[in-house]
């Protein structure tokens, strides 16, 4: 399994709200269920101040798998990168100790 980043850009702002009103019922299911016939596991997402582009952290076996599950979910997707894990809890020849400090040695 694999990390990646998508970039979407949507025509209109994102609503933020989770779930929104205006959502049919089970409609997240759906994206779920979608997303888990390819292997696709959402992580968590940031939008931009002004609500009309996302950053989405999925785990997925390869870049294909995330645009068939977002073509079933009728979502944009402008790019996708692997990345990988880098937090103020790495530890390491200049890593970052507990306290988030800079290791020298």
């Amino acid at each position: 399994m694999h990390r990646y980043l998508v970039e979407r850009t949507f025509n209109t702002q994102v609503d933020v709200s989770f779930p929104r009103p205006s959502d049919p019922p089970g409609k997240h299911e759906v994206f779920a269920a979608n997303n888990t016939q390819e292997g696709v596991i959402w992580v968590h997402s940031y939008l931009s101040p002004d609500c009309a582009k996302s950053f989405c952290v999925y785990d997925a076996p390869n870049p294909e798998a995330i645009r068939r599950a977002s073509m079933r979910n009728r979502l944009p997707v402008d790019r996708i990168t692997e990345v990988s894990v880098l937090s103020a809890r790495f530890r390491g020849p200049g890593g970052y100790d507990s306290a988030g400090m800079v290791q020298t040695g």
